[in-house]
């Protein structure tokens, strides 16, 4: 009996239905940094074969459309900026140049104004604004204390016409003809005008996007 016990008592493994929970745990473990393999592959994928991977491509299933692709007149962000051709904002200056008559005399007034516009999927807005002098009692008396011109539309490609309204802070206003022509994705030329009895008024300038 002394021996059985003895021989019962020996080191050894004792196993409760054969199976390894720590090989288990480590089939389960996708890799020993606990990230999913798979999606860092498709990160460094380049499905189109454009030399970007799919981590900066924006359309991974057009060649054509990648970082550092020439963008063209289609509505579609080619270089991958986050821009559709043209869009986003403008700033710049325009030359105003306007002749007033009053009682049969002609006054001349220069101006350099701030201009802005805004191009965004299809959607333009633009605008100038001139002070003039206020020591200038004629320009006071025929312009107002603020002048300002402003046009609005859809646009497509690189050149946009149609009409816009000249304000006066005096309270009169009146239609002007206006058209936008992107020499670039970066730069437009501004022109805008009217001609009537009284007043004659031509504006023109570059504004460009940042």
């Amino acid at each position: 009996m002394l021996e059985l016990f003895l021989l019962a008592c020996r080191p050894g493994t004792i196993s409760l239905g054969g199976d390894d929970s720590s090989k288990e745990s480590m089939e389960d473990s996708p890799n020993e940094s606990g990230e999913d393999s798979s999606s860092n592959e498709s990160e460094t994928l380049d499905r189109d074969g454009d030399g970007a991977t799919a981590e900066v491509d924006c359309d991974d299933r057009d060649p054509d459309r990648h970082p550092g692709a020439t963008e063209v007149w289609d509505d579609v962000d080619q270089d991958c900026d986050g821009q559709v051709d043209a869009d986003g904002d403008y700033g710049g200056t325009v030359a105003v140049q306007a002749t007033a008559v009053y009682e049969g005399q002609a006054h001349r007034f220069s101006l350099s104004c701030p201009a802005v516009a805004q191009r965004q999927l299809g959607s333009l807005s633009w605008s100038w604004r001139c002070e003039p002098d206020p020591t200038d009692s004629w320009a006071q008396l025929l312009l107002g204390p603020g002048l300002e011109m402003v046009g609005s539309g859809t646009v497509s490609g690189s050149s946009w016409s149609g009409s816009a309204e000249l304000r006066s802070d005096s309270g009169w206003d009146t239609r002007a003809d206006a058209s936008l022509r992107w020499s670039d994705f970066e730069n437009l030329t501004l022109e805008a005008g009217m001609s009537a009895f009284s007043l004659e008024l031509a504006s023109s300038g570059t504004l460009r996007r940042p």
